[in-house]
C-alpha cells in the first residue's frame, strides 16, 4: 500500500524527540529517506506521489507547499486533508497495523536523526545518487523514477551492511 506524503510526514512529526524539530527542508529529506528505504526493502513505493529533483534536493511537491508557511522554522502542526464526503478535515496517518512501514520510519529516524542539515544535504546530493541522476537546473519539476531511488538505496544498504 502506498501513502499520501502527508501521512508519512505526520509519522515523522511524531519522531521529533529522536530527530529534532522538523523544518520543511528536514521533513523533505526524511520523507525521501523513508521512501528510499521502503523501496529498497519491499521493492514497492511508500509514497503515492513522485519525488522531484529540485535545486536543494529531492522534494515532494505537495508536502513542500503544505508546509511552506513555516519557511525555515520548525513545523508546528500536523498535515491535514479535507474529506469532501464528511465535509471536514482529518489528519492522515499510517495505520498501526502496518508494522513494516512504522518500522522503516522508526529506523530512518534512528539512523539519520542526528544528521545536521548539511549532512542531510550532502547525503541527498551524493554525486551517484538519484537526485544527481536527474537534476537539471534548466528544467523544473523533474521526477526521480522510483526505480532509480530503489536501485540507489538497495546498493547503499548492500554497501553499508544495512540489508541484513
Amino acid at each position: 500500500m502506498t501513502y499520501d506524503a502527508k501521512a508519512v510526514a505526520n509519522e515523522l512529526l511524531d519522531c521529533t524527540d529522536q530527530i529534532g524539530d522538523l523544518t520543511n527542508f528536514r521533513l523533505q529529506k526524511f520523507v525521501f529517506l523513508a521512501h528510499g528505504w521502503f523501496l529498497a526493502i519491499t521493492g514497492r513505493p511508500l509514497l503515492d506521489e513522485m519525488v522531484e529533483a529540485w535545486r536543494h534536493g529531492p522534494v515532494i511537491s505537495s508536502l513542500y507547499h503544505h508546509f511552506k508557511e513555516y519557511l525555515d522554522g520548525p513545523i508546528q502542526r500536523y498535515a491535514v486533508e479535507y474529506d469532501p464526503d464528511e465535509h471536514d478535515f482529518f489528519t492522515p496517518g499510517i495505520p498501526r497495523q502496518d508494522q513494516l512501514t512504522h518500522d522503516v520510519i522508526d529506523k530512518v529516524c534512528e539512523v539519520y536523526g542526528n544528521y545536521s542539515n548539511s549532512q542531510l544535504y550532502d547525503f541527498v546530493h551524493e554525486p551517484k545518487g538519484p537526485w544527481a541522476a536527474v537534476f537539471d537546473n534548466r528544467i523544473k519539476n523533474l521526477q526521480i523514477p522510483n526505480e532509480t531511488i530503489r536501485d540507489y538505496f538497495t546498493g547503499w544498504a548492500r554497501d553499508h551492511g544495512r540489508n541484513r
